[in-house]
């Protein structure tokens, strides 16, 4: 339903607050599908607030599938490791790999190892090396990584995709919690690569 995708663009930041206002003002069938106090409080909100997106997130939380959220922001994730993006984006999304690795999610193990080394190089980054480095030299130190990263990250994509991975609802502590229908095959499987090509022309 293309409320519904408002909802989610708006909780996932891809929309902002004063955008969501005027798509709400915009939107009759709104009334059809909230309850009467939901949408009352949404017309009646102050989005001028600083506290508006917050009160948007309680008012629209019965209406999304929070387990849906949590896969849409780990395909995110993903899909910046498959599809490329900038530099600082795809080592931010390394070290979340690593990070989402030790909350629980096993099935980042192998994103993980990549993080893990990502995250022993600039992690904490107390002397701001990374940013330091000019875009070149960040292209060539994330080109090592690839393609194996790509191809992991599009296996996982393909499994959540599927439901093969099955993620619920984030915990409000960030534990994991979701259910791996894998085979053991599947689980231990390697993906092989080649590096062909110069590899950093991938952010490009």
């Amino acid at each position: 339903m293309q409320v519904v995708e408002e909802f989610y663009r708006l909780l996932a930041k891809k929309m902002s607050v004063t955008d969501f206002e005027q798509w709400v003002y915009a939107t009759p069938t709104l009334e059809t599908i909230m309850s009467e106090d939901d949408y009352l409080g949404l017309i009646t909100l102050n989005y001028k607030s600083n506290w508006a997106f917050y009160e948007l997130e309680k008012l629209l939380k019965p209406y999304v599938d929070r387990g849906e959220m949590h896969k849409r922001e780990l395909l995110e994730l993903l899909h910046t490791l498959a599809d490329g993006g900038s530099s600082d984006d795809i080592l931010a999304a390394l070290l979340a790999t690593f990070n989402l690795f030790c909350k629980g999610y096993s099935f980042f193990e192998e994103l993980a190892h990549y993080g893990v080394t990502a995250d022993d190089d600039f992690g904490w980054d107390p002397e701001g090396k990374w940013h330091r480095m000019t875009d070149r030299q960040k292209q060539w130190y994330l080109s090592e990584f690839y393609p194996e990263v790509q191809l992991l990250a599009n296996q996982l994509i393909e499994n959540l995709t599927s439901g093969a991975i099955f993620v619920q609802p984030r915990l409000p502590a960030g534990a994991a919690v979701f259910t791996d229908t894998r085979d053991i095959a599947a689980r231990n499987k390697r993906v092989m690569a080649s590096k062909n090509g110069d590899w950093w022309q991938f952010w490009k």
